[in-house]
């Protein structure tokens, strides 16, 4: 049997001293795949290089020569590339930590941190991305689901007899006795009704959780 192999997650590494560089790759290297860049521009040209590579995270320090890594990542925003960040710095002001909230970033590591509290960032945040990731396939089926129903409304409508169209909203019990009756309409509506509040939830999520880390801040 041969033994299951699961790659490592590639993490990315921006700072402009090298030493720090060198001291996060020899913490995270033994769990992670890790690749570095010593400026914010380098990490840039990357992401366009025809040698770019996917990567699963990317570690910032927030001052730095040119562009901060607030800036750096707002520009790879605009370029269309977006990924789970974590910023850190020797003193986070409340102005920084605004702009990282507005452009999604929600873990912000004061330095001096200790390993097992970046690791811990890493894997939380992989989590949630994740978590994310799967809400948003799910809203993409759901709006399938609505167009599944609206035509279904109009093929029922259109194509069946009334006497069938009622009884296609009859919910009936082993012994054939109607438990419940609902016009076919008022169940269609329904349904779209709590696609609609589904379709909602992954905004009314986000607004809150942007709420609460702005308060923290």
């Amino acid at each position: 049997m041969k033994t299951l192999v699961i790659p490592k997650r590639r993490v990315v590494l921006v700072d402009d001293e090298s030493g720090l560089l060198d001291l996060y790759h020899h913490i995270l290297g033994d769990i992670y795949q890790i690749s570095t860049f010593d400026s914010p521009q380098k990490f840039l040209d990357s992401l366009v290089s025809k040698d770019s590579m996917p990567f699963d995270i990317l570690i910032t320090d927030l001052s730095m020569p040119g562009i901060n890594g607030i800036e750096m990542i707002r520009e790879a925003n605009k370029k269309g590339f977006y990924f789970p960040s974590i910023i850190l710095s020797g003193y986070l002001d409340k102005s920084s930590m605004f702009q990282a909230v507005d452009l999604g970033i929600y873990r912000l590591l004061e330095k001096p941190t200790s390993p097992d509290t970046v690791i811990s960032a890493i894997e939380e945040l992989l989590v949630e991305y994740h978590i994310r990731d799967t809400r948003q396939e799910i809203r993409q089926i759901i709006e399938q689901m609505r167009e599944y129903y609206s035509f279904i409304r109009l093929l029922i409508t259109n194509h069946l007899p009334e006497t069938e169209v009622k009884n296609f909203s009859l919910q009936i019990d082993s012994q054939g006795e109607v438990l419940h009756q609902e016009s076919f309409d008022d169940l269609m509506d329904r349904l779209e009704d709590r696609l609609e509040k589904l379709l909602n939830s992954e905004n009314v999520l986000e607004k809150a959780r942007a709420k609460r880390y702005k308060n923290i801040a």
